[in-house]
């Protein structure tokens, strides 16, 4: 029973951690667009 808890355990913990790392990476994706969009707005306007 202990294995397979701690396994369970691991896999949750990795899926976590994936999911973390997906979320991070579109995050930093996100903010550089919104940075550039912004950045060609405000030089458009001008």
């Amino acid at each position: 029973m202990e294995p397979a808890v701690r396994v369970e355990l691991t896999t949750n913990g990795l899926q976590i951690l994936i999911l973390w790392n997906i979320l991070i990476v579109f995050f930093k994706y996100f903010i550089q667009r919104m940075h550039l969009f912004c950045n060609c707005f405000v030089f458009s306007s001008f």
